[in-house]
């Protein structure tokens, strides 16, 4: 296995690292992680478009490695504001733009609001405004902080987090 390192953290990278992305193993078990990270994104009713995108690609095997992570979920209405035709129909841009909501390292509301930059998994850095006690990530609002996964955070946000096609 290989690391990635971001914020001096490090990430292993489950075998099948390409770009960027996970390439499935033909076989193996899934990390016993996975479920806490399924329920915790699942769960919330608002989250069902991005739980229905993450199982669509292999940017789930991300989420449920050793971590940690930091994930900045849109809930559905953000999804909502895009052409989620166009995007589901390219399946790499639709990874690239998954990854973007990754950050590694398990970052809680309160470290975000002392950052000013994040560099996500993929993607370019990610902008933090912080004034009192609302946050935005990239212009989106984080409506829901530090939702704990096991193996890291989900904070939910009012935006996509996009990339460039």
């Amino acid at each position: 296995m290989s690391e990635l390192r971001a914020h001096g953290i490090g990430i292993t990278k489950p075998p099948g690292w390409k770009g960027g992305m996970y390439q499935r193993a033909a076989a193996g078990g899934e990390p016993t992680n996975a479920g806490v990270w399924v329920a915790t994104i699942a769960l919330p009713a608002d989250l069902t478009t991005f739980t229905h995108l993450l199982d669509s690609t292999q940017v789930r095997e991300l989420l449920v490695g050793a971590g940690p992570f930091t994930v900045f979920a849109p809930d559905d209405d953000a999804w909502s504001t895009i052409d989620l035709a166009t995007l589901r129909a390219d399946p790499d841009w639709l990874a690239r733009t998954l990854e973007h909501h990754v950050v590694a390292g398990q970052l809680s509301f309160d470290v975000l609001a002392q950052r000013g930059t994040l560099t996500p998994v993929g993607g370019p850095d990610l902008r933090l405004a912080v004034q009192g006690t609302c946050a935005t990530v990239d212009g989106a609002s984080i409506v829901r902080p530090d939702l704990d996964a096991g193996n890291g955070v989900v904070h939910v946000i009012t935006g996509v987090l996009e990339v460039p096609r």
